[in-house]
Order: C-alpha cells, then sequence, then structure tokens
C-alpha cells in the first residue's frame, strides 16, 4: 500500500474511534435549576437572600468608603477567626469592580440567619455514614 492509503486509513481509524467515543457522553448539568421567566428576568439574582433596594441606583461610593466592608483579621487569633466569612450581611465584600456597584441593589440584612450546625450520626445506627454524616438512601 502506498503512503496515501496508509495515511487515508489511519485518518478513518482516528475518526472512528473519536465518534464512538464521544457518544455516550452527557453533561451533568441536571443540578442547575432553570429561570423561571418573568422573575429571573425583572428581579436580580439574590432577591430571595438579600433586601432589595428601591430604587436600585449606582452608590458614588469610591474605593476609600468601602474598603472598611473587606473583612481583615488578625492572624494567631484564639478565636479562630478567619477572613473565610460563609454568612455575609450583604453580598457587598468592597471588591465590587467599578466601586459604583457596591450597595447599588441590596441592603443590608438586619439580622444574619446562621443555622445550627449539623449534629454528628450516632455510633451505633445501622445508617450509612459518609465521613461525617449519615447518607441519604
Amino acid at each position: 500500500m502506498s503512503k496515501s492509503t496508509l495515511s487515508i486509513l489511519l485518518l478513518v481509524i482516528i475518526l472512528v474511534i473519536g465518534i464512538l467515543m464521544t457518544r455516550n457522553v452527557t453533561e451533568n448539568f441536571q443540578s442547575l435549576e432553570p429561570g423561571k421567566f418573568p422573575e429571573s428576568v425583572n428581579l436580580p439574582i439574590l432577591y430571595k437572600e438579600y433586601p432589595l433596594k428601591v430604587p436600585a441606583e449606582l452608590s458614588p461610593l469610591n474605593q476609600s468608603a468601602i474598603y472598611k466592608d473587606y473583612p481583615v483579621f488578625p492572624v494567631g487569633s484564639y478565636d479562630q477567626i478567619t477572613n473565610n466569612i460563609r454568612y455575609w450581611p450583604w453580598p457587598n465584600n468592597a471588591t465590587c469592580s467599578p466601586t459604583s456597584f457596591c450597595g447599588s441593589m441590596y441592603e443590608k440584612k438586619q439580622k444574619v440567619d446562621i443555622p445550627p450546625p449539623v449534629k454528628a450520626p450516632a455510633w451505633g445506627t445501622p445508617d450509612v455514614r459518609v465521613n461525617y454524616y449519615d447518607s441519604c438512601k
């Protein structure tokens, strides 16, 4: 066989293998919720979590006014506090770009709801244990 015939045969084999390998590929985006039509168009993303500012407008704040919202805690504290805050009073953490977006859409929460910690499963239960939690069967 000539070199051109071998190269065409090799190309066909590669294409067939590629088609067979990609035939059963599915994307794993089933857990994402699709948006509801009127509310996902008319309302901002975090409207269920934070109170909306009415009217929503660009704020006149600049970087020297919003730096206080960025959490900085001392290193080596016995309180075990870190900059990794899980429950924020509002989505502004002084990293908005441009700064006029900070505080433009949401108000601060009056009270931040922190759920109670999950209790460890008992050692004697017949439930399947996954790390620290009981698994959902």
